[in-house]
């Protein structure tokens, strides 16, 4: 697990402090620390699935984290796995944003046709939602290295 402090840079939340963890799985162990670290820097918004590593977090660890942490945190978990992120959906928390990233070889190109061709449908067999691109935050991500953008996030914590 590696944990790192510094402003949001893409979607909604940006220019927001922000707590990044980037673990495949958070245990106790790993929620104590996180809320000890929101609590040590004073931090009020908490990214899982941070540099691009899909977290993987129980419905029973998750709604720990809640309790632990409080209402005051917006939480943001991010991956490309929505099955990884299905218990996320489940929790009705107003303070928890989902990012679904759908991973594209770098020479797609895809991203540069986002905004007026591509429509992502999401069906689950009872409902059917789909949603153009017309509001993008387009990010340019060539100074991050090792998952921190360089000049605006501190590491604080590796394992």
């Amino acid at each position: 697990m590696r944990m790192w402090i510094g402003k949001e840079m893409e979607g909604p939340n940006n220019g927001n402090m922000t707590l990044f963890v980037e673990s495949q799985v958070l245990d106790d162990n790993d929620i104590m620390l996180i809320n000890q670290s929101l609590k040590k820097y004073l931090i009020r918004y908490l990214y899982l699935g941070a540099g691009r590593i899909n977290t993987y977090i129980n419905l029973t660890t998750l709604k720990k984290l809640i309790a632990d942490i409080g209402d005051s945190i917006h939480i943001t978990i991010e991956g490309s796995d929505i099955r990884l992120l299905e218990n996320a959906i489940k929790i009705v928390e107003k303070n928890i944003q989902v990012v679904y990233r759908i991973d594209l070889s770098s020479d797609a190109d895809l991203c540069k046709f986002a905004d007026n061709k591509l429509i992502v449908k999401l069906d689950d067999k009872s409902t059917v939602l789909l949603s153009s691109f017309k509001s993008v935050w387009n990010v340019d991500v060539s100074f991050v290295n090792k998952g921190l953008y360089k000049d605006v996030d501190t590491l604080i914590y590796e394992k």
